[in-house]
């Protein structure tokens, strides 16, 4: 499934929620996402699902992907 850079930053926004606790975040779920070639510098992804998801050619710099 291709996800676009604006639907990634809206599931990036509520994954920081959810790290912060808030009541309105959603952890990550991009299970099989192809995010070729995205630029992800700096994103906290630390828990989020990543299972398959295909980050050929991403933009990783300072990414936290733990």
């Amino acid at each position: 499934m291709k996800i676009t850079y604006q639907d990634l930053r809206s599931v990036v926004d509520r994954h920081q929620k959810f790290l912060s606790g808030e009541k309105d975040g959603e952890q990550a779920n991009l299970r099989g996402a192809d995010l070729y070639g995205i630029n992800l510098t700096g994103t906290n992804l630390k828990g989020a699902i990543l299972e398959g998801a295909s980050l050929r050619r991403s933009v990783l710099w300072g990414t936290n992907l733990a």
